[in-house]
């Protein structure tokens, strides 16, 4: 089960996606983590930009390379969902069983823009103050099965 800070029932589908996600990180050799203090705000969106292209290729079931010229209706709705979901600070309180959540010192942060979506940020260095580096793994999902994995490394 599945619940809010206020202890209201959200989507179970949601705490399963995250489960699964952690599976497949954990089995990542290249990702060298394997304790996850999760951040306690599901993000609305935030960090999808990173996969911008390939998300809305995906959504389509389009070349990449065709998503920038197509100009359907329903292209234009999924790029403005990714421009209007950017804040790093919007989102809502989500408390999953089995899953480590920490408020402060989290390595791994979740972002959902729609229910077959998931971002995961996961920071696996963090150099003080001047910064911190990870990867960024976008899950796309079929009702409990994921479907496809994009991943990404970033540095800031």
């Amino acid at each position: 089960m599945c619940y809010t800070s206020n202890a209201q029932q959200t989507n179970p589908d949601y705490c399963e996606q995250f489960r699964l996600a952690i599976d497949y990180i954990k089995k990542d050799k290249n990702a060298k983590i394997r304790l996850f203090a999760v951040d306690t705000l599901l993000r609305n969106g935030w960090n999808y930009n990173m996969f911008s292209t390939e998300y809305i290729a995906t959504k389509l079931n389009l070349n990449e390379q065709k998503v920038i010229s197509d100009k359907s209706e329903k292209a234009k709705r999924l790029w403005q969902r990714l421009e209007n979901n950017s804040s790093f600070y919007d989102g809502k309180a989500i408390l999953c069983k089995d899953i480590n959540t920490k408020r402060r010192k989290s390595n791994t942060i979740f972002s959902k823009l729609d229910d077959e979506t998931l971002l995961v940020n996961l920071t696996t260095k963090r150099v003080g103050k001047e910064g911190s580096n990870g990867i960024a793994y976008l899950f796309f999902f079929d009702k409990k099965e994921i479907i496809k994995v994009l991943k990404s490394s970033w540095i800031e």
